[in-house]
């Protein structure tokens, strides 16, 4: 799927940050509402046709994402 390039760099963005921030969360109870505020926020940015590549990007229950990488 082709999408804007803004969208990928902030994706690319919040991925690159996760390892650095999980170091920091005293407790993973505390990632959580962050990383929803972030992701809401690039969220809102997308076009309908953007929301779903971005959706699967940030998702957690996902092997194959950053996030969840990151997690394990």
């Amino acid at each position: 799927m082709n999408v804007r390039p803004e969208l990928q760099a902030e994706l690319d963005a919040l991925a690159e940050m996760l390892a650095h921030w999980l170091a920091q969360v005293r407790h993973p109870a505390q990632f959580w509402p962050q990383f929803e505020r972030l992701a809401a926020e690039i969220l809102d940015q997308c076009a309908d046709t953007e929301r779903r590549h971005a959706r699967a990007c940030m998702h957690p229950g996902d092997a194959q994402t950053p996030v969840r990488q990151q997690l394990v």
